[in-house]
């Protein structure tokens, strides 16, 4: 059972976030609060990032923050940041449908 609590604190960072990014569109977003882990995990659809066929900028994200997408840990079909962001420990996956190839704030298919 979630409690009011937690959903106005759901529907408040998914209204931030979509407030944050950077000419594209979240849709379809759920937030999973784990007391015991004492995390939280925003899940998003992003649509607009793309710029050709399975070619994607990552601007929309990146943009607001000091690094790129060379500080992510580069997986066969995942980019995985881990660190912090304005003092939070904080976690970020982009998931892709193929093995994938970047630049700074730029993915494709390998």
């Amino acid at each position: 059972m979630i409690s009011k609590n937690e959903n106005e604190i759901s529907s408040q960072l998914i209204e931030n976030f979509k407030e944050e990014i950077i000419g594209v569109t979240a849709e379809n977003c759920r937030v999973d609060l784990n007391q015991s882990r004492k995390s939280t995990v925003l899940k998003c659809d992003i649509k607009g990032a793309s710029y050709g066929t399975n070619k994607y900028n990552m601007h929309f994200l990146l943009g607001n923050w000091s690094f790129d997408l060379y500080q992510f840990e580069e997986h066969e079909k995942e980019l995985i940041y881990d660190g912090k962001i304005d003092g939070v420990q904080t976690k970020i996956v982009f998931e892709f449908p193929y093995e994938l190839s970047h630049c700074h704030e730029h993915v494709w298919p390998a």
